[in-house]
């Protein structure tokens, strides 16, 4: 009798329906984001947790293509509970095939609608310059409130567009010291909101246009 409890009891288990995943629930992440995830997150529902794989959770909810990371818990008797950690989006690439948001690493991703100001980024999204300039827009606080939009040229060359109009070129191996030159310009040159484009690919100096 006893081999035969141990042998029905996990039998038992598994198909009870008191272990059936009943909810989902989504943390570390902004309401809008975990309203993506609550849909993919319905076809884990009545799922027996005893046997539900983590790795089959996890592949439910990969189609969300803006995650970092996500660690799953079961919760007995019939919760899931999924700590999110979405990508950290820099910019917004404007491409002929509609926007994409772009991460630190400069990878395109799609993703929820987003909050606050984000720079507008246009030109060859395969290019190097791209993954570089995300890189360094990462790591330079605030710098989406002050420029509007970013352009990648041909050669690799950055055009910034200030929020108050006129476009800046930089080089990003000199742009850390050139960008406190070009704040110092937007408050000390009066003729500057005339100024069709300013260049300072090389610290110090100053080639204005327009």
């Amino acid at each position: 009798l006893g081999v035969l409890c141990l042998t029905c009891l996990p039998v038992l288990l598994a198909q009870s329906r008191l272990f059936a995943v009943r909810s989902v629930e989504v943390v570390g992440v902004p309401e809008a984001q975990a309203e993506q995830l609550r849909p993919l997150g319905r076809a884990l529902l009545g799922r027996n947790l005893l046997t539900l794989e983590l790795a089959d959770a996890a592949r439910a909810l990969a189609p969300a293509g803006w995650l970092q990371d996500l660690r799953i818990r079961k919760v007995l008797p019939s919760r899931l509970e999924i700590t999110v950690e979405a990508r950290r989006p820099v910019a917004v690439f404007v491409g002929p095939g509609g926007e994409a948001l772009v991460d630190s690493a400069g990878a395109l991703y799609c993703g929820p609608p987003l909050e606050g100001p984000c720079l507008a980024l246009t030109g060859d999204a395969r290019h190097a310059a791209v993954r570089r300039l995300a890189a360094f827009l990462a790591g330079s606080e605030g710098l989406e409130r002050r420029i509007a939009g970013a352009d990648i040229t041909p050669d690799g060359q950055v055009r910034l567009l200030d929020r108050r109009g006129p476009w800046l070129t930089v080089d990003l191996d000199t742009a850390a010291e050139c960008l406190p030159l070009f704040e110092r310009l937007l408050e000390e040159c009066p003729g500057y909101a005339a100024a069709g484009s300013v260049d300072i690919r090389r610290p110090g100096r100053f080639i204005i246009t327009g």
